[in-house]
């Protein structure tokens, strides 16, 4: 059997794994028959990113300017974000297109939208960088 847990900020993967063995081992303790181990794969740690970072608000304003609404919300997915962020590089997920989309037979993204998230962070890398 193949489990996964996402975690939320302020969990910690490691924690899963625990609650599983100790589950398993409570079952074989009274199903003698019962011959069970756990074996942790891999545990990434949630993407926490706090929303006043200047990252996240460097992108919100040239979302803003550039007439996009700037939403701030999470996404509950893998990303290689999570492993940036935790080797202590700030990082984010933001992209044109709908995520319902992505991975999908048929993945697409308007051409209009690749175009607005293109002039929405050349704004954010000249804010960054001080360019701007």
């Amino acid at each position: 059997m193949s489990l996964e847990r996402r975690t939320l900020p302020d969990e910690d993967g490691r924690r899963f794994a625990e609650e599983i063995t100790a589950a398993i081992a409570a079952v074989c303790a009274t199903t003698p028959a019962l011959d069970a181990t756990v074996t942790p794969g891999l545990i990434q740690q949630p993407n926490d990113l706090p929303v006043d970072h200047p990252l996240v608000r460097t992108l919100e304003t040239a979302c803003r300017d550039a007439g996009w609404p700037a939403a701030v919300e999470g996404l509950s997915c893998w990303t290689d974000a999570a492993l940036f962020t935790a080797a202590g590089i700030p990082a984010l997920c933001f992209g044109p297109g709908d995520i319902a989309l992505a991975h999908a037979a048929e993945e697409w993204v308007p051409v209009d939208e690749i175009h607005r998230a293109t002039d929405i962070l050349t704004r954010a890398v000249h804010w960054w960088t001080g360019a701007a």
